[in-house]
């Protein structure tokens, strides 16, 4: 409107070309225009992580509770972007879960846990981070005992920017025998399930708070399911 405006005064004054004043009229419009603009607008800023994203307003904006509101407003509405990546999270940690247990680190699958973190089957129970690290601790000490826990058709669900829950096929074998083999016999699964989990973000990232272990066949080596 600015810039019309100028245009008519300028029509007005019998003025029809670009001449030296109305070059420098027409650029300090435009810078004007320029510098409102920018205080208006809010920019997308890549901030702690690859998944997270929020808000940020120009310096110069007047309004600093308008930017709030907005990254309020934002934060409620996830990109699709957002939504995968929150999704490749918690798969990672699925993987993590599974490699640390059958590679001699289960000890460390307590760091996927929240500090309140649970997992629970219908044997056992462990309540808070420290109790499952007692739990994976005993696993990484069986030395005789060689798994795999094999994960499939991981279906996550995000529900919001801080929370997801998911749902992946468990497959288990496993085996007792002398330690430090390389090959283990087998026949059929020692159990076919599935992990039921709850995701929660936080300051350091995506992590467990409930994973709920539920067995469909047992093999007949009448496994405990309270193991792990």
């Amino acid at each position: 409107m600015r810039l019309a405006a100028a245009s008519a005064r300028q029509n007005a004054h019998g003025k029809s070309g670009p001449g030296p004043t109305s070059e420098v009229m027409d650029r300090g419009m435009v810078r004007s225009f320029h510098v409102g603009y920018r205080r208006e607008c809010l920019s997308m800023r890549h901030v702690s992580g690859r998944d997270s994203w929020s808000l940020w307003a120009h310096p110069g904006a007047s309004a600093a509770g308008r930017h709030e509101r907005r990254l309020a407003e934002v934060s409620r509405h996830m990109t699709d972007l957002d939504k995968l990546l929150t999704e490749r999270e918690c798969e990672r940690l699925i993987q993590l879960y599974c490699h640390w247990t059958d590679h001699g680190e289960a000890a460390r699958v307590a760091d996927l846990f929240t500090e309140d973190g649970v997992w629970a089957s219908a044997d056992n129970t462990m309540n808070g981070r420290e109790s499952i690290r007692r739990g994976f601790q005993a696993r990484q000490a069986n030395t005789r005992r060689m798994s795999r826990h094999i994960c499939t058709g991981a279906l996550i669900d995000v529900i919001d920017a801080d929370n997801a829950s998911g749902v992946v096929y468990l497959t288990l074998y496993r085996h007792d025998a002398e330690a430090g083999r390389t090959t283990s016999p087998t026949q059929a699964p020692s159990m076919i399930g599935e992990y039921r989990d709850r995701f929660v973000r936080t300051a350091a990232g995506w992590r467990i708070q409930r994973r709920e272990i539920h067995i469909s066949f047992i093999g007949g080596d009448k496994v405990y399911a309270g193991e792990v």
